[in-house]
């Protein structure tokens, strides 16, 4: 009697345990890639111009360099 008893608590105890398993190892899921582009158009552009004297024999003041530029 006590051997029934003993295999039946077992057994109930058991059960929670097999309540616990996965169902599947890997989870189904969707792999997705994508791009996207927009145009816009700015509202500000910043402009930065250099103007530096060459040692060689054609060579500019920047004075002459200015004047060229904003003509």
């Amino acid at each position: 009697m006590k051997r029934i008893i003993l295999m039946a608590a077992v057994a109930l105890m058991a059960l929670p345990v097999a309540a616990q398993t996965v169902g599947e190892a890997f989870p189904s899921y969707i792999q997705v890639n994508g791009r996207a582009e927009k145009e816009i158009a700015p509202d500000e552009f910043y402009l930065s111009v250099v103007i530096d004297e060459r040692d060689s024999k054609g060579k500019l003041s920047v004075e002459s360099q200015q004047r060229d530029m904003i003509a």
